[in-house]
């Protein structure tokens, strides 16, 4: 999966893309978000992993911490 945010350390205001790896898909369509001002933007995706018996299966949702004001992506 892919995140564009802004990059805050150019100048031109250009972004960067974050790669998040390890899982076999994610259903955007089901995600939800949480603002938090202090922290950033919350956003919790239901993935599906990889599994030898079957194609895939649900895995744990990555949860995302968006900052654009600080131009951050973390994993919580």
């Amino acid at each position: 999966m892919a995140v564009v945010i802004p990059d805050i350390a150019d100048e031109l205001g250009g972004n960067k893309c974050l790669a998040v790896v390890g899982v076999a898909s994610v259903q955007l369509d089901e995600a939800v978000s949480q603002d938090d001002p202090a922290k950033g933007l919350l956003i919790s995706i239901p993935t599906r992993v990889f599994n030898e018996a079957s194609d895939s299966a649900p895995g744990e949702p990555i949860k995302l911490r968006v900052d654009v004001e600080k131009g951050t992506l973390n994993v919580e």
